[in-house]
């Protein structure tokens, strides 16, 4: 489970909320014949938007000794971007402040109401549309992870089998956020499990 942004090309067109929709669904199903990890794929606005970015959250696997824990997957008119749940808000910040410099659009994908953002004449971001109100009591997914992260009921998973063992011996009464992820958050000097 990962916490998602988007940028885009913010073409006319996708001012269209059914038009968006149905574009994101066809472009992240990432069909083309491309190496998703390589930024030369992307316009240049795009491919300024991935350097500035990735200075802040380095690519998963990146050159760096650990390498980073950001996914990126890179399309010609799109790059979608899978964050770790450690900080959130510091992840949409920064995706919609560097959307802002490079003027792309922005997609808020995991928010509860999926809101859709383009360059305006200003300078800044505007937003063009977003899901329907009916969504908006369940809140922001995202906020939701958060939340729980912060309350530590969080169970931490090392891998899928390690997930299928919490799902199965968790009380449907009592659900928790599961979050898989090799490396879980070290307390005092021991492996945290919830």
């Amino acid at each position: 489970m990962s916490y998602d942004l988007a940028v885009f090309e913010p073409l006319v067109e996708l001012q269209v909320r059914s038009t968006f929709m149905q574009w994101y669904k066809s472009r992240t199903k990432w069909t083309d014949s491309l190496d998703y990890c390589n930024a030369s794929n992307a316009t240049p606005a795009l491919q300024g938007w991935y350097q500035d970015m990735i200075g802040v959250f380095p690519p998963l696997g990146g050159p760096t000794e650990r390498g980073g824990k950001t996914e990126y997957v890179i399309g010609t008119d799109i790059i979608y971007v899978a964050f770790r749940w450690d900080k959130p808000a510091v992840a949409y910040e920064t995706t919609r402040r560097m959307a802002e410099k490079h003027a792309v659009g922005f997609f808020d994908a995991s928010g509860g109401r999926g809101e859709v953002w383009f360059p305006s004449t200003n300078g800044g971001l505007e937003l063009i549309h977003e899901g329907p109100v009916e969504y908006e009591h369940q809140g922001s997914f995202a906020r939701h992870v958060a939340d729980a992260k912060k309350r530590t009921e969080v169970v931490h998973c090392e891998s899928m089998e390690d997930l299928v063992t919490q799902m199965l011996e968790m009380d449907p009464a009592n659900p928790k956020v599961i979050i898989v992820d090799p490396t879980p958050p070290i307390n005092n000097g021991r492996q945290r499990k919830s």
